[in-house]
This record gives C-alpha cells, structure tokens and sequence, in this order.
C-alpha cells in the first residue's frame, strides 16, 4: 500500500472519523442498522451521526435524513446497512457527497456469482473514482 501522507490522512478519515453516516438506521430490536446505533452509542462515539431511514423523521430523539443524497458535504465515513439492492445507489450517494470511506455490510455480491461479482466491481470503481479511502479497488477483490 501507498504510505504517502494523503494516504495516511485518508486512512486515519477511515478509521477515526469525526463524523459517521448510517445509512439504514433502524429502531428495530435486532436489526443491523439498530446494532451499529446502539454500538455507536454504548462505546460513545464522539462524532457527529447522520441518521438515514427513508421511512422514520427519527429514531431515539435524533433526526434521520431520507437518502444519503441529503447528507452534508465531506462526511469522514459511512456504514452501509441496507439490503444489497440499495447499496449501488447508496455509494454513489456518497461519492458525490464527499464521504471519505464506507464499510458494506451486506451479501450478494461477488460470492453469489457473476451478476454480484459485476456490481461489486462497479461499486468499487465509483468509490475508486471518488478517492473513498486510500484502498483503490479493494473491495472489488473482497470474497
């Protein structure tokens, strides 16, 4: 990998961001979306969270955004908790929002054959192309 200083500072955006989107955040006993939240907040995140859930103006008292198209511009990093046929426009979402670097929790990609494989690596070259991380296409090597 790169160690340059951009890809440093890229990196440590990943991994330390101030500020976190949660795209698919659920009040949902059990749910993935509500078990990011409620590790956000038991190991008390100190960033700023956007909250986006099409379907609730809130969850727990914090608002929620419809799309990640309505996110501010810059966020550090995104977690992705949505069913696999939201992730695409979700990434693209993010790349022309500036997100720094998403993490994908999700199936139904490159190790459910040809069609996954083809959008995996369409995701991963939107998110090359939008400079998300210092990890280029990574994710489209993932199985």
């Amino acid at each position: 990998m790169n160690n340059s200083p951009a890809t440093r500072a890229a990196l440590a955006r990943f991994l330390r961001p101030t500020s976190l989107a949660l795209i698919g955040a659920s009040a949902t006993p059990g749910s993935l979306g509500a078990g990011v939240l409620a590790n956000l907040k038991r190991f008390e995140f100190p960033g700023q969270i956007h909250l986006i859930n099409p379907n609730r103006p809130e969850i727990d008292g914090q608002p929620c955004l419809k799309s990640a198209w309505d996110l501010p511009q810059g966020v550090d990093c995104a977690v992705i908790a949505v069913p696999q046929a939201f992730v695409l426009d979700a990434v693209k979402a993010c790349a022309a929002r500036g997100v720094g670097g998403a993490v994908i929790f999700g199936a139904g990609f490159a190790e459910s054959g040809e069609a996954g494989k083809a959008l995996q690596e369409k995701i991963a070259q939107i998110a090359a192309d939008a400079g998300m991380g210092p990890f280029g296409q990574g994710f489209g090597h993932l199985h």
